[in-house]
């Protein structure tokens, strides 16, 4: 995972955490409110994991195509072509 998307899921958890506490000690609609922002910031942790791992596939197929381009010396051919 990449440094910048861990730092983002961090920020993340921290403001649900803060929120939740803030939710505990709210009541009636502002609360009902906060939970349902903390339910939304989970969801879209679950979406930025989901993404961040795709991003980890495509970059591993990525270097394993480049690792073959080199390894079968076809890098200049690439290079060469306009």
């Amino acid at each position: 995972m990449e440094k910048a998307i861990e730092i983002l899921l961090k920020s993340i958890k921290v403001s649900t955490e803060n929120l939740q506490y803030i939710a505990e000690e709210t009541t009636g609609t502002n609360g009902m409110l906060l939970n349902s922002v903390i339910e939304t910031l989970k969801a879209q942790t679950l979406v930025i994991k989901t993404i961040s791992c795709k991003l980890d596939a495509e970059k591993a197929k990525k270097n394993r195509a480049l690792d073959f381009i080199c390894g079968k010396g076809l890098a200049n051919e690439f290079n060469n072509k306009k």
